[in-house]
């Protein structure tokens, strides 16, 4: 069973604060969708590997954008 502690996971906190926000149901699971991508193709584990994001959008976007070419 998970401590109350713990801080929530990121998309939860994405899901949370977009929903507080009153964001677009569409526009939350576009928001998550590409979060997930970038988490999946820069093989994250934790939050520290956020570090130098902006580089890895970059690179996260340039491959989609090469694959749909």
């Amino acid at each position: 069973m998970e401590s109350q502690s713990q801080t929530p996971r990121l998309l939860e906190q994405v899901r949370s604060f977009m929903r507080l926000h009153h964001y677009s149901i569409h526009t939350e699971r576009t928001y998550l969708d590409w979060i997930k991508r970038y988490v999946h193709s820069h093989h994250m584990q934790t939050r520290d590997n956020l570090a130098d994001g902006e580089r890895k959008i970059v690179e996260l976007l340039t491959s989609v954008w090469d694959s749909s070419n």
